[in-house]
């Protein structure tokens, strides 16, 4: 009996310390005690735009892996904006509620004299609020979401244990479907998106087309990014462009997604130009006259073909072309700034 009692003492213990420091790591996070993503910052900017000249006009870049992509539009911004300085503050599997504390901890110190910040429909929603479902996914995977729902540090711990597992297997092949040289083949396509379908059949028509429960998640992603757009002088231009998924784009994409398990319920119209989730973004920030929210799915689908797609066949990621011309789309909406 006494070793019992004192298993569970020692269990107790060991809880109360491990929930103790993760609050304390919790609390360093979000108050960003120090800048837990300075390896990606000085990846994606050269030492001479970080230390570049203070009196330039600078442009601040937020968003998450196709933003922190190594062919990222903003490297196409640069050679159309000459005497500007782009930064980019974008980290591979971030959402709205970690960008607001990347913002918070860097916009202070620094000369800002136009911001983009970049979304995307395929997955925003589901990091603003991991989803739970006990019917289809394992326990640990629900314990890892709720988890995260409460605890923002979490997916951050989850996505350097990827990155150090990476660095212990470099020769995996788990890149592949990066490559823009192959064909769709559902055994190649990205296992994390192949899990998403399996676990959630219907999570792309829920954001595209927002329910009820999305469009709770929705105004709170769009909350957590007013709350640090809101101290940005209004001389500030802010665009929030709007990356649609390839479903939208061109009916390839979504008969690929559907052998991958997409399922989609009712008469969806995927391909709307003007659609829930767009639209619920531009009534947001309607009233703030500085936000401009970009749309770029109309020329996305005048221009994605067979031999030209500006989406990876076995990512949901932009190709190289989907990338520059975001860019061009981008200076588009820049141009027609007051």
């Amino acid at each position: 009996m006494k070793t019992l009692r004192l298993i569970f003492r020692r269990l107790l213990q060991t809880g109360l310390f491990g929930l103790l420091f993760l609050l304390v790591l919790e609390w360093a996070y979000r108050q960003q005690w120090m800048d837990f993503y300075t390896n990606e910052f000085h990846f994606l900017n050269p030492v001479e735009v970080r230390e570049g000249n203070p009196n330039q006009p600078t442009l601040m870049v937020f968003g998450d892996s196709f933003t922190a992509n190594p062919h990222n539009y903003s490297r196409a911004l640069a050679p159309a904006l000459p005497g500007w300085r782009i930064i980019n503050h974008g980290v591979p599997g971030i959402g709205a509620r970690q960008m607001q504390h990347i913002a918070q901890n860097r916009l202070p110190d620094s000369r800002v004299d136009a911001v983009v910040v970049q979304l995307y429909v395929g997955n925003d929603l589901l990091d603003q609020c991991p989803p739970v479902d006990w019917a289809r996914q394992n326990w640990l995977r629900n314990g890892y979401h709720l988890a995260s729902r409460y605890f923002q540090v979490v997916p951050f711990l989850n996505y350097r244990m990827g990155q150090w597992k990476n660095t212990l297997n470099p020769d995996s092949t788990i890149q592949n479907y990066f490559s823009a040289e192959d064909q769709f083949a559902v055994e190649r396509y990205n296992p994390r998106i192949r899990r998403m379908l399996r676990e959630h059949p219907n999570y792309l028509q829920e954001s595209i087309a927002l329910t009820e429960q999305a469009k709770a998640i929705h105004r709170e992603m769009c909350e957590d990014l007013s709350t640090w757009m809101a101290p940005l002088p209004d001389s500030v231009p802010v665009l929030v462009v709007v990356i649609p998924h390839a479903i939208q784009v061109q009916s390839r994409y979504q008969q690929n997604f559907e052998q991958l398990g997409a399922v989609w319920e009712g008469n969806t119209n995927t391909q709307l130009l003007e659609y829930p989730f767009i639209e619920a973004t531009k009534r947001f920030f309607e009233a703030k006259k500085q936000i401009r929210v970009v749309n770029p799915l109309n020329q996305f689908q005048q221009n994605d073909t067979f031999g030209h797609p500006l989406y990876l066949p076995n990512d949901p990621h932009l190709s190289p072309l989907g990338q520059e011309l975001l860019a061009k789309i981008i200076l588009n909406a820049w141009e027609e700034i007051p």
